[in-house]
């Protein structure tokens, strides 16, 4: 339990740490704000969709994908047709909460000790967040190819925190009401939000009798973006003062704030889009000379966004001696940060993926197909997914598949449904089954999982 006094060591130091990370969690809670306000969050697709057949969002993954291999109908979704959420983490519920006494009391608690809490977290501290909504879907197929469009609500969040961060607030926990007079070192913190609307356009077509080309053009709106990354920072009690050594920046975008030099986060009624963009994706599939064998090769998201209207705080500090006497919380951070309004960012990736596939449909029953793919994130989301897949179709109406995966945050196993009855399409699935369920009915392990639910509408065949 912690006891705050202005005459002890721990409370000055407490709200020295306190005000320096004051845009922390303004970063988080506006990001997750914009996330429910536009009723949708983002790490990844949903992967098992590459091994289904007849996959109308293939051209996600890869716009030579299309919608499968039924390219004759014209497919329509519209609002809430289609939604797909992610939860990746490398740490669970078990690793924050511990049971005392039949009771849950967090890490914090002065029961649990340090090193039965840092004994079983990982060195660094991983989680992403994200969901992706579909507006309107509309796919049909031209003289030469298939045409698609495409509106959608995505949203990216990923938290990564040092392992030495969690140790450093234990100890903090731990002191309580003692003067605290050694040198702290707040560990690298890396917090990432993005939100945005898209607007798609794409089209496949075979360029050879084996070789499909597909590429899309995305128009991106941006909702809200936040950003928090730190070098390891350094806090150095100085007589009544503190040495303070270290970096950080801070970058907040979001319509309903704005920068106040005595509040420093002002709300207001502001609504619209901050920040304007592109992004093409550009595809692949080759079905080779080998008999039921095909590869695919992909790109998508490469772009990204310009924002504009951001706010921008920086701090780069060289054994800078910095007082908390008779100073507000406004005063204090002005002093840390360097801080800049109505700022316009350069272009900013939304976070760019690589796709790679590999299909073979068995020789001996061609209703049965293994493959390989394999996905990775590259820019401000990096992650990888490669999985093994098997998919079995015993009628064209149906399409089952299971896979296997070595994700950036551990093991997976995934199935996937695809049913195709009559006029309408209904597909849904996981990419990873969560488990680890406690007595309490929620997952206390690591969740590592995308899961979708979505359906279509065939309107007519040409």
């Amino acid at each position: 339990m912690f006891c705050y006094n202005n005459s002890n060591r721990f409370y000055t130091i407490y709200i020295m740490l306190n005000k320096f990370f004051k845009l922390l969690p303004i970063v988080v809670c506006s990001a997750i704000f914009c996330l429910f306000s536009t009723a949708a969050n983002a790490q990844q697709n949903f992967q098992n969709g590459y091994f289904l057949d007849n996959y109308v969002y293939g051209y996600r993954l890869n716009p030579a994908l299309g919608v499968g291999n039924d390219e004759t109908r014209t497919v329509v979704g519209f609002v809430l047709n289609d939604i797909t959420i992610g939860a990746q983490t490398n740490a669970g519920v078990q690793n924050f909460l511990f049971e005392r006494n039949g009771k849950l009391v967090p890490f914090t608690d002065e029961t649990v000790t340090k090193s039965e809490f840092l004994s079983a977290l990982p060195n660094s501290v991983d989680a992403f967040v994200s969901l992706d909504l579909s507006l309107l879907t509309l796919g049909f197929k031209t003289r030469h190819g298939f045409l698609t469009f495409d509106a959608r609500v995505r949203s990216r969040n990923m938290v990564k925190a040092q392992k030495d961060l969690f140790g450093m607030i234990k100890d903090l926990a731990d002191e309580d009401d003692s003067p605290i007079d050694q040198k702290l070192t707040v560990a690298p913190i890396n917090v990432q939000a993005r939100e945005y609307f898209e607007v798609g356009f794409g089209y496949s077509t075979y360029i050879t009798p084996d070789l499909k080309f597909g590429a899309a053009v995305k128009l991106l709106l941006g909702a809200a973006k936040g950003s928090f990354t730190n070098t390891p920072i350094t806090v150095t009690p100085y007589g009544d003062d503190y040495i303070v050594d270290g970096s950080a920046k801070v970058s907040l975008t979001a319509s309903m704030i704005e920068y106040d030099p005595v509040k420093i986060i002002r709300e207001t009624s502001k609504i619209g889009f901050q920040g304007y963009g592109a992004a093409v994706d550009l595809g692949l599939l080759w079905n080779t000379p080998l008999e039921g064998l095909s590869l695919s090769a992909g790109v998508t998201d490469l772009g990204g966004i310009v924002w504009k209207n951001s706010i921008q705080a920086s701090s780069d500090h060289n054994q800078t001696i910095v007082s908390l006497k008779d100073k507000s919380e406004a005063d204090i951070i002005n002093e840390l940060f360097n801080i800049q309004t109505n700022t316009r960012s350069r272009l900013e990736s939304v976070g760019t993926t690589v796709d790679l596939g590999i299909k073979y449909k068995m020789p001996f029953y061609d209703r049965l197909t293994a493959g390989l793919h394999g996905s990775f994130g590259i820019g401000v989301f990096p992650y990888h997914d490669i999985r093994f897949g098997i998919t079995v179709t015993p009628i064209d109406q149906i399409s089952l598949a299971v896979s296997a995966a070595k994700t950036s945050q551990g093991p997976a196993f995934g199935a996937a449904a695809n049913f195709h009855l009559g006029a309408i399409n209904i597909f849904g699935g996981v990419d990873g089954f969560i488990t680890g369920f406690g007595a309490r009915h929620y997952p206390e392990k690591a969740v590592n999982s995308v899961a979708k639910i979505g359906f279509t509408i065939d309107v007519f065949r040409n």
